[in-house]
C-alpha cells in the first residue's frame, strides 16, 4: 500500500470480473471490487469505499494491461449505466459469460462436458430494438435530459446518441430532446420508452400529470414530422394508449419459420433481432422436432417460439401468466394462420397443474421463465410429463444451474448442451440455452 498526493493507493492482482464490468481482486484477506480493471491486469487504484462487504477501488494506471482490452466506443461509458463492459473485447465478454455459466453449474454440482458448451455474440452495436430512456429537467445543465440511468445512480445521463441502439432510435434522441424542451408538463415526465419494428418506431411517453391541450398537439406534431407512433402513458400498463391512431402494431419477422410477430413498444420481446434469430434456430434444432410432437411451451409470452415450433409439430400448447401478452400471442397465432397452436393464460406458480395441462401427452417441452427460474413448476409438472426433451432457455445462469440440478439430480435428466448467447453486449447480462435428454 502507497500514499501518492495524500491519496491510498493498492496495487492490485485483478482475478476476475464481476456482472457489474468492476475487476475482481483479493488483498489482505478482503475481496475488491476495481473500476476499470480487467482479469489478468495489474492496476494500482486508490480506495472508493471500505464499507461495503466488497471493497471498492478506482483504478488510477495500468500497470500491466490484458489483452483484451478496448477503447470504449462510446464518450458516455463510465457515465452511463447502459454498458459496463465496453472496455472489454466482444470475445473477451463472450469468455467471461461462459465461465460465468459453467462457474454456476458447478457450484450446483451439476454433471456436463465441457466440450458441449458454444457461444455465440450476433450483434455488438445497434442491436437494441427496445429502450426504457429516462428524461428529466435540469435547467442549471440547459434543459432536459434524455439518456439512461448514471451507473449505480438515479441521475440521467445528458446523451445525444446511444451505440447499442439501433439507428433509428438513436438518432431519435436529439429530437426528442428539443421536443420536450418545448412542453409545458417536461417536469412531470419520468421516462420515454423506445420500440422499433421492421414497419415503424414508437414512443410511449410517461406522464405524471395531465397534459394540456397545447402539448398534446406538440406530441401529435412530432410524431408525424419524425414518422414515430406516439403513446402515452399515465399510470400502469393498462393505461397506455396511442396518441392518434395510425396504423398496425409493430411487427418482426422471424427467419426460421417466415412468421411475422405483432407486438406494442410496451411488450416484453427480446430486444437483439440478430440474437434472438440465433435463440429461435437453436431451439428448434435441439427440440428435434417431428410432425408427430405434442410440445408444451411455458412462459411463451406473445409467441416467439411457439409460432416458428408450431410449424414443425402437430400440436403445441403455449402458457404464460400476462393476460395481454396470451391475448397477443393468440392474435399472432390467427394473423400467421397457424391452427395447431393454442395459448392459454395461467398462473405457472399458483394454479395447480391438473387446471391447464388435462391429459394431453406432450412429448417435448420447452420454458423460457424470468430471472426467478422455474423450480416449483418443473418439480411438479416433469413427473407428470415425462418429455422426451427439455429445452430451457434462461436470463440467469444461477437459476438455471438450480433448476438444472434438480432435473439431473432428481429426476434423471442429462444436460447434453448449452449454447451461451450475448443477447446484451457490453452488459453483464447472458442468454443460455439448455438442453436436456
Amino acid at each position: 500500500m502507497n500514499k501518492a498526493n495524500n491519496l491510498t493507493t493498492i496495487d492490485f492482482s485483478i482475478t476476475g470480473l464481476a456482472s457489474n464490468g468492476r475487476g475482481i481482486a483479493e488483498h489482505d484477506g478482503e475481496t475488491w471490487l476495481v473500476d476499470d480493471a480487467l482479469p489478468g491486469e495489474v492496476v494500482r487504484a486508490t480506495i472508493a469505499d471500505k464499507r461495503r462487504r466488497a471493497r471498492r477501488a478506482k483504478t488510477i494506471i495500468t500497470l500491466q494491461a490484458s489483452p483484451d482490452r478496448v477503447a470504449p466506443r462510446c464518450e458516455y461509458f463510465g457515465v452511463c449505466g447502459g454498458c459496463v463492459m465496453q472496455h472489454l473485447s466482444i470475445s473477451g465478454q463472450l469468455r467471461h459469460k461462459q465461465a460465468n455459466v459453467v462457474a454456476a453449474l458447478e457450484r450446483h454440482s451439476v454433471a456436463f462436458a465441457v466440450d458441449r458448451i458454444t457461444g455465440i455474440s450476433p450483434g455488438a452495436w445497434g442491436y437494441r430494438r427496445k429502450g426504457r430512456l429516462g428524461v428529466r429537467y435540469v435547467p442549471k445543465k440547459g434543459g432536459v435530459l434524455v439518456g439512461f440511468r448514471e451507473r449505480e445512480k438515479n441521475y440521467v445521463t445528458d446523451m445525444n446518441q446511444c451505440h447499442t441502439l439501433v439507428p433509428e432510435l438513436s438518432s431519435l434522441i436529439p429530437s426528442l430532446k428539443a421536443q420536450l424542451q418545448d412542453i409545458s408538463g417536461r417536469e412531470s415526465i419520468p421516462q420515454i420508452e423506445v420500440a422499433s419494428g421492421i414497419n415503424a418506431t414508437a414512443i410511449v411517453v410517461r406522464h405524471l400529470t395531465s397534459c394540456s391541450e397545447r402539448d398534446l398537439q406538440q406530441l401529435t406534431s412530432f410524431g408525424r414530422q419524425q414518422n414515430v407512433r406516439v403513446y402515452l402513458q399515465s399510470g400502469g400498463p393498462d393505461t397506455i394508449v396511442p396518441l392518434e391512431e395510425r396504423g398496425e402494431p409493430l411487427t418482426y419477422r422471424i427467419r426460421a419459420s417466415g412468421d411475422t410477430i405483432e407486438f406494442l413498444p410496451t411488450d416484453f420481446i427480446q430486444v437483439n433481432d440478430a440474437a434472438n434469430q440465433e435463440i429461435v434456430d437453436s431451439v428448434l434444432h435441439m427440440l428435434a422436432l417431428t410432425q408427430a410432437d405434442h410440445v408444451l411451451e411455458l412462459f411463451c409470452g406473445l409467441g416467439n417460439l411457439t409460432l416458428p415450433v408450431a410449424s414443425n409439430v402437430e400440436r403445441v400448447v403455449g402458457l404464460d401468466y400476462d393476460e395481454q401478452l396470451v391475448r397477443r400471442a393468440k392474435d399472432n397465432a390467427l394473423f400467421n394462420h397457424k391452427d395447431n397452436v393454442e395459448f392459454i393464460r395461467a398462473d405457472l406458480t399458483e394454479t395447480p397443474v391438473g387446471e391447464w395441462s388435462t391429459t394431453e401427452r406432450f412429448t417435448k417441452l420447452l420454458l423460457d421463465p424470468p430471472r426467478s427460474g422455474a423450480l416449483e413448476i418443473l418439480s411438479t409438472i416433469v413427473p407428470t410429463l415425462a418429455p422426451e426433451r427439455i429445452v430451457y432457455v434462461s436470463c440467469n445462469p444461477e437459476t438455471l444451474a438450480r433448476d438444472a440440478a434438480t432435473l439431473t439430480a432428481r429426476f434423471g435428466y442429462r444436460l447434453e448442451a448449452i449454447q451461451v448467447v450475448d443477447m446484451f453486449a457490453h452488459t453483464g447480462h447472458v442468454e443460455t440455452i439448455a438442453l436436456f435428454v
